[in-house]
């Protein structure tokens, strides 16, 4: 049986490999609707005055990122020039981004046929799809309260504990297939349900199906 999946609400999986953007990578256009992600070899290529690249060069090395910036748009009238790419920004991420310059989290990325862009790892579904289960297993009754003592009490032992108790278990039994030199691993169904699923990657989407936005971050450690 195959199932074709398409997302109906924004999603975000992080990049593991970029980490995050601080402001100084960062830079609004004119109207503050678009964020690009700027290049300093781009900046470095567009910039002949060795006058103002050693500008550049002071203010990277004193941390004055909001001179940097100005230094850019006064020096570069196109900054799609300088940028690897161009993000939309939604009203709360710009008031945000604007008063207190955060990092931002990029989407995970990668190449395909027809360049650059996003997409949704198969990994990531299936692995949303172990937490749904999960859930529906302890939201009722005894497993739920003692959960919820858990984070309450923010012992993280605890939780992982009880965590332990709900997760299904991987039993199998391996045996060898001589004759054809194989290997065969069988699994029963009840017990690993999720080795019978298969999730492909998403189609690959252009860049232009990002959107800047703010997001809230729950550490239970900290």
């Amino acid at each position: 049986m195959k199932i074709k999946l398409q997302a109906i609400r924004p999603i975000h999986i992080t990049d593991g490999v970029v980490g995050s953007y601080s402001s100084i990578d960062y830079i609004f256009d004119k109207d503050l609707s678009k964020l690009h992600l700027i290049n300093l070899d781009k900046i470095l290529d567009k910039i002949e005055d060795i006058t103002i690249i050693k500008q550049i060069e002071s203010k990277l090395h004193s941390g004055d990122v909001d001179g940097f910036k100005e230094l850019i748009r006064k020096t570069i009238q196109n900054i799609n020039l300088i940028s690897n790419y161009s993000i939309v920004v939604d009203d709360e991420a710009r008031k945000t981004l604007m008063s207190s310059s955060p990092e931002i989290l990029p989407y995970i990325k990668t190449i395909g046929a027809k360049g650059y862009g996003i997409y949704i790892p198969g990994s990531s579904f299936k692995g949303a799809l172990r937490t749904a289960i999960l859930y529906c297993r302890f939201k009722e009754g005894i497993r739920w309260q003692k959960l919820k003592k858990a984070i309450e009490k923010r012992d993280l032992n605890l939780l992982l504990q009880y965590l332990g108790l709900l997760v299904i278990e991987e039993k199998y039994y391996e045996t060898y297939q001589v004759q054809r030199g194989s290997y065969i691993r069988k699994i029963d169904i009840n017990k690993d349900p999720f080795s019978f699923i298969i999730v492909k990657d998403s189609n690959i989407l252009p860049l232009d199906n990002l959107l800047v936005s703010k997001i809230m971050i729950i550490d239970f450690i900290n």
